[in-house]
This record gives structure tokens, C-alpha cells and sequence, in this order.
């Protein structure tokens, strides 16, 4: 009896604190995760000498302030190039393009700093391909907007298209065979 009276007590508080610290965790680390789904991106690739640029307003980015880990996601459904044939071409995609990386920067100030310039590296990931490991440029600008949106992000990158699986066996010379990716300036906000 006194053992029943202690015992389950104690092990109610105890569950408590540990169900309380996992939420005040989980808060901690969501104030720390800045997203944006309207993130802009250009692909531009060289096709049969031609010059195609690729566009989406659609990127949905993930942010984490605390390590800069960073997850970029682009349905190629939202990718559009103005050639008929080619926007059909991407509709029909299935697989979703990932790109998981970090920007290097350790924490990131979510008051106030100066522009950051930096590399990064990162895995760019779909059902079609391997894993391409990728190295690029990182901007971070803080802009004014409180606790709630904290910063503009830019990526840029080449990836060779043969790793994707595109220009098939065609010998094709020098930088005919990059993909310059960029990722413009977005502006994040606070997930919750």
C-alpha cells in the first residue's frame, strides 16, 4: 500500500517531466526551422546547341538556423520552359528532385546579420538517378521582418547531365554537358 501510494506518484511525475522536456524540445527546435514553399529556381542546360532555361516558382525549402542543415524539394511539374513539348516532357515526371545539404555556417543569427557567402555541399537525390554529391555557392542576407522571417537564401550549382541521365550517349564537348542550377533569393519564415 505505501509502496502504491509512492511508487505510482512518482512515476507520474516522472512521465510528466519527460512528456514536458520532449514538447519544450519539440518548440525549442521548431522555432529554429525556417521554410518557404514558393522558393524560385532556373535550370538552364544546353540541348542540340541550344540554350533552355527551365523556371518554377514552387521550391519548397527547409532551413534549420541552429546547424544549416538544408532541404531543397522541386516537382518537376513545376517546371517550365515556354517549349510545349518540353513542359509535357516535365509534367509526366513522377519523381520529385531533392537537394539535402549544408550550408557550412554553423548557427545562424536569426536577429540581425551580415550578408553570408559561403559553400556548401549536398546530395541531390531522385527515383531516376544515384545520388549526386554537389558543391555550390550559399548567400544568406537577414532582412527586417521580426522573429517570423529571418533571412533570403540563394544557392547556385552545376550538376553534369549525364549523371541524371540526360544527353544520353552523345559526345558532347566541354560545358555542354552542365546544368547550372540556381536558386534565387527566397525569403524564409519561422515553422511552426
Amino acid at each position: 500500500m505505501l509502496l502504491t501510494r509512492i511508487f505510482i506518484p512518482s512515476l507520474i511525475l516522472i512521465l510528466q517531466l519527460v512528456a514536458g522536456s520532449s514538447i519544450a524540445q519539440s518548440t525549442i527546435r521548431s522555432q529554429s526551422i525556417f521554410t518557404s514553399k514558393e522558393g524560385v529556381l532556373s535550370v538552364t542546360a544546353t540541348y542540340n546547341g541550344y540554350s533552355i532555361t527551365a523556371h518554377s516558382q514552387k521550391v519548397e525549402v527547409w532551413l534549420d538556423y541552429e546547424t544549416s542543415i538544408f532541404s531543397l524539394r522541386l516537382d518537376p511539374v513545376n517546371l517550365h520552359t515556354g517549349i510545349d513539348s518540353l513542359d509535357r516532357h516535365l509534367s509526366q515526371a513522377a519523381s520529385p528532385y531533392v537537394l539535402k545539404g549544408n550550408l557550412s555556417l554553423g548557427h545562424i543569427e536569426t536577429d540581425t546579420h551580415a550578408p553570408q557567402i559561403s559553400q556548401f555541399t549536398g546530395t541531390l537525390e531522385s527515383r531516376k538517378f544515384e545520388k549526386i554529391e554537389v558543391t555550390g555557392m550559399v548567400q544568406l542576407k537577414h532582412i527586417d521582418g521580426g522573429k517570423e522571417v529571418a533571412c533570403k537564401l540563394a544557392l547556385y550549382f552545376d550538376v553534369d547531365a549525364r549523371s541524371l541521365g540526360l544527353h544520353g550517349a552523345e559526345v558532347i564537348s566541354g560545358d555542354q554537358h552542365l546544368i547550372k542550377i540556381q536558386f534565387y533569393e527566397t525569403v524564409l519564415g519561422r515553422e511552426y
